[in-house]
């Protein structure tokens, strides 16, 4: 699969900006269910697809984050702009 990743320690309440010039998929999850998403397992996240862009995912908890992006099953991010940023509260 081709995706973009970043992975940042954020804490619950914490915001993820994420701007796009297509619309994908964005999602957020934690280093365990990354690992699965990696290996093509099901896994649980926060986000999905997203027609607009911003896009906005708030943290769950602390911990470290990942967050993808990605076009849909076989479609290279080529040609992809984004920006992901990370709006810490404290």
């Amino acid at each position: 699969m081709n995706f973009i990743h970043s992975r940042e320690h954020l804490s619950g309440g914490d915001k993820v900006v994420v701007k796009v010039s297509h619309q994908c998929n964005v999602r957020l999850m934690t280093d365990r269910e990354f690992d699965k998403f990696k290996n093509g397992f099901k896994c649980e996240f926060v986000g999905g697809f997203y027609t607009k862009s911003p896009i906005e995912l708030t943290v769950p908890h602390l911990g470290n984050w990942n967050v993808t992006i990605d076009l849909g099953e076989g479609k290279t991010a080529k040609g992809l702009k984004y920006n992901v940023s990370f709006l810490k509260q404290s």
